[in-house]
């Protein structure tokens, strides 16, 4: 249990997601999650979400997965790989069924003069949704 505490799993968009510009795709992720008023955007939260939606299971995950490692069935890197999966695939879910609030009328008309009829909210490049990543790292670094 003490390598168990050695780890960190972290989940979210990573200095390596860009954006074609440069900008980084948590950087919009941010924005997605808590709105931006000086840009007329809403939240769209899906982190925070997945967050209260799951803290049993993720509890439940852990004192699971604990016992495998106390039964030498799983280390805790298999473990801490296995909780971030979970926590990554919830926020997957989120941003997939995400529909309210629904576009702007000019989002959807820059979406379509771009060529992208989608009128989903959250799925516009699919970046975001593609660069969500989980890694485990040693709690040290």
């Amino acid at each position: 249990l003490q390598e168990l505490a050695s780890k960190q799993g972290k989940v979210g968009w990573f200095e390596s997601a860009k954006y074609e510009n440069g900008k980084p795709v948590a950087e919009i992720a941010a924005q997605n999650e808590f709105g931006n008023p000086a840009k007329n955007i809403p939240p769209r939260p899906t982190v925070r979400p997945a967050a209260i939606e799951n803290k049993t299971r993720w509890s439940n995950l852990a004192a699971w997965q604990a016992k495998m490692i106390l039964e030498g069935k799983a280390t805790a890197q298999s473990a801490m790989e296995t909780l971030t999966l979970d926590a990554q695939n919830a926020i997957s879910k989120n941003i997939a069924t995400l529909t309210a609030p629904p576009l702007a009328p000019a989002t959807i008309a820059t979406r379509a003069r771009r060529g992208n009829s989608s009128t989903k909210p959250l799925i516009d490049s699919g970046l975001e949704f593609a660069t969500l990543t989980s890694v485990v790292e040693d709690a040290n670094t």
